[in-house]
């Protein structure tokens, strides 16, 4: 993670507990499903959970590096399927004469 962020935001990168994602859905920051509206609210909530609520590290990132540890996070939190899997993820069988629906016994 080569950012221009300071080496204490880089050691205390983690993901979010379960406890701390499930006070963020009742508060209704829902991180799976990020409404445009709320999205500031969403990033500040996260950061703070992770860093600490009053971090002077945070306020001054480019808010794109800001933008960039909350995506690190997330993935962290939520994990980011692997390469093999996206690929494996289409329906399996697909066009086989087994999909089709015969069993693949042709008449």
């Amino acid at each position: 993670m080569e950012k221009t962020i300071g080496n204490t935001l880089k050691e205390q990168l983690r993901p979010l507990t379960r406890g701390e994602v499930k006070d963020l859905r009742k508060r209704g920051i829902i991180l799976t499903k990020i409404d445009p509206a709320t999205a500031d609210e969403a990033v500040d909530e996260v950061l703070a959970m992770v860093f600490g609520e009053d971090n002077p590290e945070i306020d001054v990132l480019a808010n794109r590096d800001a933008l960039d540890l909350f995506g690190e996070i997330i993935d962290l939190s939520y994990g980011r399927p692997k390469e093999a899997e996206v690929k494996n993820s289409s329906p399996s069988g697909a066009g086989t004469t087994a999909a089709d629906g015969d069993g693949g016994r042709s008449s």
